[in-house]
């Protein structure tokens, strides 16, 4: 399988000097905050939540960040150690996940969000609503992939969940 994505792809790329990249999202939430967090104490480094974002990652994007809020979220009820301090980007991100989330099923949210952002509204304009409804599920994968190099080729394979690598 190719993985090619206007923005991801580039964004993962850009991430290939770090020593670690795992790829997360509303499907694998909390495996890949737990994951990442395992990885950053393993590492003695910090954990850092990167959205694609739009134009190359210039742009905002909206579901990106609804996205990174529900990981800090993951990351903050399900680890034994919380983060020592989150940046300003991870809590405006946090917090707009829990906006989106008052009053409604977290799934509920994260359709409006998709509904609500520039890029979901396109998606349904082209007939996409099953794979934003797809997107929109909370947890039901614990795979996580993690970007390892070949050499001059990226892949995304597993993370092994009892190592975090």
């Amino acid at each position: 399988v190719l993985l090619a994505t206007t923005n991801g792809t580039r964004a993962l790329a850009a991430l290939a000097a770090a020593p670690a990249v795992l790829v997360g999202c509303f499907l694998n939430a909390t495996a890949a905050a737990q994951r990442g967090h395992a990885l950053a104490r393993a590492l003695s480094a910090d954990l850092a939540f990167v959205c694609a974002g739009d134009e190359g990652g210039t742009v905002f994007a909206l579901e990106d960040a609804l996205a990174a809020g529900c990981l800090v979220e993951r990351l903050l009820a399900t680890t034994d150690t919380p983060p020592a301090a989150l940046d300003d980007a991870a809590i405006a991100a946090w917090r707009l996940f829990q906006a989106y989330t008052l009053g409604r099923a977290p799934t509920e949210a994260v359709a409006q969000g998709f509904a609500d952002a520039q890029h979901g509204r396109e998606l349904a304009q082209l007939g996409f609503q099953a794979d934003l409804a797809y997107c929109s599920q909370l947890d039901v994968s614990a795979v996580v992939p993690a970007l390892v190099r070949a050499g001059d080729m990226l892949l995304l394979q597993p993370s092994a969940p009892d190592t975090g690598s």
